[in-house]
């Protein structure tokens, strides 16, 4: 399927999808055309993306695309209209979540839109494009059902506040009398309070409580009324210091209020209980004072959830930091020595922080100079760049190596300054690509062979077929000269003069001409399919008991060996992974081109041998026969090539070629050694043990993979 694009002719967007057209008798190699459906997303597409779940002034969907430094809008817009495949956004504009989303944002995002209007917008990718999908609406849209809840809110807390104002107000109007009367000698109280007062104002704006010895509370500041949510009169005529302390810390307070009483002074941390029940965490420091002649217990307690809470968020994040599977390091910007290293950096390089502490980057970096790194933060340290991203490799404690995609940036945290270094570890990755490479050259391969075989066939099978069309013609010729013989001729012995030789020598020579030009296109045509189906023939690996194996081939070739005079010398083999039935081929094929191909002036011998170089097992196959010139050898291994060109030596000249690509299929090699009248030696190489990549290999031909 072609991606959208603008058709140039009517200026009209469309999709093609292409049908390739493939002759059903010869496979998917004969590609006879192809059929392009073209497409109007007019007609489904863009209707799709016009469509919302509830109705909405300024919800759409957007369908995006990244082209080069550039984000492109695929769709139209609901807001600008004819914006189709002809909008475009540079990525600089990273405040747009469109481009945030080209960026690799997924999921919600915030930020203006084409418009310049704040929006929040959902990005999901389509699955087999390169497109992203969006789903924005205004926050404004988003926010209007709250704001009119938060009206009502407002509007109920002022009705209340008007009521309670009503209600004091008659009150106040009913306690006037009262109140005045009171003044007298609450004025003389305040003057005895005025002393205690002054004391306490000239605290910090922590809670202030003043008790006398029986806990009873004497002062509060009005940071106490507004944490425990009570009013002076109940501190005063109803709450003792134990109302204010949560339920599970007054057994400990009371013991300090004991202890207290001697050493004169204490400082506690707890938990205090407000008037609705909850509690809150403290630190209270508290000292008995004397004022007019009575003592008093001064206590100024600070409330410290807010410090708790930071404590907090630095534990979560630092939890959260060593829980990264990624690596991270801080490490300081003049020293280079490192400050701190999450868990999973340790736990793949195998120090402990402080070992980490003593070390710098270049002693991971095994690849990295003084000069190097120096240039790689030469560019963060001026401000040239925000962030340096590169691929190195990481030295363990232990000596061994991985590689790594390091993302450096540099922080400034008040007057101080310090490197960040977030490192993934791309072993994985490199595998993935290595992987890669392995069916990219694969590809090739095959793709060369197709060619090859492509160029062979042309070549190799245009030869018998010009013969047959020169002798077909030859015959049409006869006939005619037969036919014109017989009708113009009266003597029936000149006509039998004329014929016999035509009958009994040039229609029979043509005829074996035409006959032996067929039957070698045969022979081409069937080697050719052996060759395709030698290519598709799934592989039964196991491990090869060789020796096994080459007294099976020398039983069932024992009348050649005989009849050629040879004697096979086998020494003991290394067994190897593979395909036994494959493999049996690759030797039987050797051991009948050292027959056909043995020099008549002295007896064949074979030698067949093998060893063990680490994971692969190498065997030689050496004969003394006739030999290869040195400029015939790179082109034995090609179809149809034969040693003997004249065809005295019967064959097809497949041999080789067949034992090329069952080794290579079998992750071996295979290389020749020789020289005219001095024999040929084969060398070839097969594992010793299946390994990672032919393990993979088999799975996908399980699964109908292979071609």
């Amino acid at each position: 399927m072609v991606d959208l694009f603008v058709d140039d002719a009517s200026h009209d967007i469309f999709m093609d999808v292409v049908i390739p057209v493939i002759n059903e008798e010869t496979g998917a190699a004969d590609l006879r055309g192809a059929v392009i459906l073209r497409i109007d997303p007019e007609d489904y597409l863009y209707p799709l993306t016009t469509k919302w779940p509830t109705p909405s002034e300024t919800a759409e969907i957007l369908l995006i695309r990244r082209e080069g430094e550039e984000v492109l809008y695929l769709n139209e817009l609901r807001h600008r209209p004819e914006a189709a495949m002809k909008l475009r956004i540079p990525l600089s504009r990273t405040e747009l979540p469109s481009v945030q989303a080209a960026l690799g944002g997924r999921g919600i995002l915030e930020g203006t839109d084409y418009r310049g209007v704040r929006v929040l917008i959902s990005v999901s990718r389509v699955p087999n494009t390169s497109w992203l999908i969006l789903a924005k609406m205004d926050y404004r849209e988003i926010l209007l059902p709250f704001q009119i809840q938060g009206w009502l809110i407002i509007c109920l807390v002022i009705l209340s506040i008007l009521i309670a104002t009503g209600v004091f107000y008659i009150s106040w109007q009913r306690n006037s009398t009262e109140y005045f009367r009171s003044q007298y000698h609450a004025q003389l109280e305040r003057q005895n309070l005025q002393k205690r007062y002054d004391y306490l104002m000239k605290s910090a704006n922590d809670i202030i409580l003043l008790m006398d010895k029986a806990g009873r509370f004497v002062e509060v500041n009005e940071r106490a009324l507004d944490a425990y949510g009570y009013t002076k009169e109940e501190f005063f005529q109803r709450l003792s210091t134990a109302d204010i302390i949560a339920p599970q810390d007054r057994e400990s307070f009371q013991q300090k209020m004991d202890e207290s009483k001697k050493a004169g002074a204490y400082v506690r941390e707890g938990r205090h209980a407000r008037k609705d029940g909850s509690e809150f965490p403290v630190e209270a420091s508290a000292r008995w004072i004397e004022v007019d002649g009575q003592e008093y217990l001064l206590s100024i307690v600070r409330d410290v959830t807010e410090r708790n809470n930071l404590y907090k968020d630095k534990l979560f994040f630092s939890q959260t930091m060593d829980a990264s599977l990624n690596e991270l390091y801080l490490f300081d910007p003049v020293s280079f020595h490192f400050r701190y290293a999450n868990q999973g950096a340790l736990g793949n390089l195998g120090y402990t922080l402080d070992e980490m502490k003593r070390l710098t980057p270049l002693d991971l970096k095994a690849e990295f100079t003084s000069a190097t790194f120096q240039k790689i933060l030469s560019s963060l340290i001026s401000r040239q760049k925000d962030l340096q991203i590169f691929e190195t490799t990481h030295r363990r404690k232990d000596g061994t190596q991985y590689p790594v995609e390091v993302r450096l940036q540099l922080i400034d945290q008040g007057s101080d300054r310090v490197f960040l270094a977030v490192v993934l570890d791309v072993t994985e990755r490199k595998k993935v690509e290595q992987f890669r490479e392995q069916l990219m050259k694969s590809l090739r391969e095959k793709t060369e062979e197709m060619e090859n075989l492509l160029y062979v066939s042309s070549h190799d099978l245009r030869s018998p077929l010009v013969n047959i069309q020169g002798f077909s013609r030859r015959l049409e010729n006869l006939v005619q000269t037969l036919d014109q013989s017989i009708e113009n001729s009266a003597d029936m012995e000149e006509v039998r003069a004329t014929v016999l030789p035509i009958l009994k020598e040039r229609i029979p020579s043509s005829l074996k001409y035409i006959l032996a030009s067929a039957t070698k296109m045969d022979t081409l045509i069937n080697g050719l399919l052996r060759i395709s189906r030698l290519g598709r023939a799934p592989l039964n690996p196991s491990l090869v008991d060789m020796n096994q194996l080459i007294q099976s081939i020398l039983a069932t070739m024992e009348h050649q060996i005989q009849e050629a005079g040879a004697t096979i010398e086998c020494s003991q083999l290394p067994p190897c992974w593979g395909d036994s039935c494959q493999i049996n081929q690759v030797f039987s094929n050797l051991i009948d081109n050292a027959l056909k191909y043995r020099d008549e002036n002295h007896p064949l011998v074979v030698q067949i041998s093998g060893e063990v170089l680490a994971d692969q097992v190498k065997y030689a196959v050496e004969d003394n026969g006739i030999g290869i010139k040195s400029e015939y050898q790179k082109n034995i291994w090609g179809l149809f090539t034969r040693i003997d060109p004249l065809g005295k030596t019967p064959g097809e000249g497949l041999g080789l070629t067949v034992v090329k690509k069952i080794v290579h299929r079998l992750h071996g090699t295979v290389n020749l050694e020789s020289a005219p009248d001095h024999g040929c030696r084969f060398l070839i190489t097969l594992p010793a043990r299946e390994t990672s990549n032919e393990s993979q290999e088999n799975h996908d031909r399980g699964r109908g993979t292979d071609t």
